[in-house]
């Protein structure tokens, strides 16, 4: 339970972000931020039809879509992600920040990159255009950043017809920012740490954490070296918390072991045992 509401409470956040980031930075200076975000930018300009209604009926199209590709975990995050756009949408004050536009669309890239990051690591996302790359990623692979930098970019190439050549490139500009923060921030928010034990106390090692409180502990399976008795104990943990409480462990049952740290940013496949 506590767990859900860290994690609605890290996709309210990220929310709004980017309403911030879109009302003080990107739209003020006449600039799209790509996806159905800069498509209602687009149609309020021609129609004068308010941003925020146009990405409420959007993203209940894009819910549709969620609901048959995607899991249910990331359906409801993304109900809460999409009604919760357009309520930043409205609360945020539509004021410039910055008035020069260069810097303002750093800045504004910046700010939609980790809310975006935020978003996928909670497996949810805003609606509209930020569903596509989750869609990718399940079906072809594809890295959220380079699925989103495809998805936001089909949408700029509009821009052009509706505001000038310039606000095409600084909206290009503007998702190239976003989409490598966003590569960045998953790295940083996905990093674990291997570690790596010669020890002649592995079995007790081993046997306290599967007798404790082991969550964000992962036990590879060991090997013994070819030549002499002894096993090196391989182990992933998550979090600094975590990887704290295992060293503490492996200092308990033997204080003299040999001990190597690597971080790693991407953990894939099953041949762990999870603990």
């Amino acid at each position: 339970m506590i767990t859900r509401i860290k994690k609605i409470a890290y996709i309210v956040f990220a929310i709004a972000l980017l309403g911030i980031s879109v009302n003080m930075f990107v739209a003020p200076h006449d600039t799209i931020s790509g996806g159905l975000t800069g498509l209602a930018i687009m149609i309020e300009v021609l129609t004068g039809l308010d941003r925020a209604v146009m990405v409420l009926g959007g993203n209940i199209l894009i819910l549709i879509i969620t609901l048959i590709f995607l899991d249910k975990e990331v359906f409801f995050n993304t109900v809460l992600g999409s009604l919760l756009l357009p309520v930043s949408m409205w609360i945020v004050p539509r004021h410039m920040i910055i008035e020069n536009t260069l810097f303002s669309i750093i800045i504004g890239g910046l700010i939609i990159g980790i809310g975006f990051a935020i978003l996928y690591h909670n497996s949810a996302s805003s609606g509209g255009t930020t569903v596509p790359p989750l869609i990718f990623k399940k079906y072809f692979k594809l890295k959220t950043s380079i699925g989103l930098f495809l998805t936001e970019t089909a949408v700029l190439a509009l821009a052009i017809y509706v505001f000038t050549i310039e606000a095409f490139f600084l909206a290009l500009f503007l998702m190239f920012i976003a989409s490598v923060t966003v590569h960045y921030t998953q790295l940083a928010l996905n990093k674990k740490q291997l570690v790596h034990i010669v020890s002649e106390m592995n079995k007790s090692i081993v046997d306290d954490i599967l007798s404790g409180e082991s969550k964000g502990i992962f036990i590879v399976p060991s090997f013994k070296a070819s030549d002499q008795n002894i096993k090196e104990l391989r182990v992933i943990t998550s979090g600094k918390k975590n990887h704290e409480r295992f060293l503490e462990v492996v200092k308990k049952h033997d204080d003299k072991a040999f001990i190597i740290t690597t971080e790693v940013s991407d953990v894939q496949g099953d041949k762990v045992e999870v603990v």
